[in-house]
C-alpha cells in the first residue's frame, strides 16, 4: 500500500535551521553557483537570476534568523561570509571559464581574502542588526518567542562546569 508522504513547509524549514553552518554556506554558494553557470550559458536569463539569488538570500536570512539559536551577530556575520564566499567562487569560476587559465585568480586571491575580512566585520555587523531587529520585532509581537532548537535545548551551563566553573560558595 502506497503511504502518503506530504511535505510540510515548516517540517522542511526547520530541518534546513538544524544544518551545520557549513552545509548551509555550501547550499547557498552552490545554489548561486548553479544560476550563474545557467546565465552564462544562456544570457537571457539573467533577470530570473537575480530575482532567484533574492529569493536565496531571503530564505538564508529566515533561516539563520527565525530557525537557528546563534546570537544575532553570528548569525549576521554567518550571512556577511555566506555571500562573500558565493561572491567569491563566482568570481573563480568566471575568471576561469573567460581566460581559461588559473593565472587571474592566484593574483586576485590576496585581494579577495582581505575583502573577505572587511566583509565580516562591516557588512557583519550590518547583518547582525538585521537579525536582532526581526528577532525584537519577532518577540514583540509574538511574547515567549524563541528559536525552535534553542526552545526545545536544556540551559547552556545545564550539567556542564563550562569553560570558567563557578565557585562554590
Amino acid at each position: 500500500m502506497p503511504r502518503d508522504r506530504r511535505v510540510s513547509v515548516p517540517a522542511v524549514v526547520s530541518r534546513v535551521g538544524g544544518l551545520s553552518l557549513a552545509a548551509l554556506g555550501a547550499a547557498y554558494v552552490g545554489a548561486v553557483l548553479i544560476a550563474v553557470v545557467v546565465v552564462a550559458l544562456v544570457p537571457a536569463l539573467v533577470p530570473v537570476a537575480r530575482v532567484l539569488d533574492g529569493l536565496l538570500f531571503a530564505a538564508l536570512f529566515v533561516v539563520a534568523t527565525w530557525f537557528r539559536d546563534e546570537d544575532a551577530l553570528a548569525a549576521g556575520v554567518f550571512l556577511a561570509l555566506a555571500t562573500g564566499v558565493a561572491q567569491l567562487v563566482i568570481r573563480v569560476v568566471t575568471e576561469v571559464m573567460t581566460s581559461g587559465g588559473v593565472g587571474g585568480v592566484v593574483l586576485m586571491l590576496p585581494a579577495v581574502a582581505l575583502t573577505l575580512v572587511v566583509r565580516a566585520a562591516v557588512a557583519g555587523a550590518v547583518c547582525a542588526a538585521l537579525v536582532w531587529v526581526a528577532r525584537t520585532i519577532t518577540t514583540a509581537v509574538r511574547p515567549g518567542w524563541r528559536p525552535p532548537s534553542a526552545a526545545a535545548a536544556p540551559p547552556a551551563d545545564a550539567g556542564r562546569p563550562g569553560l570558567f566553573p563557578k565557585r562554590r560558595a
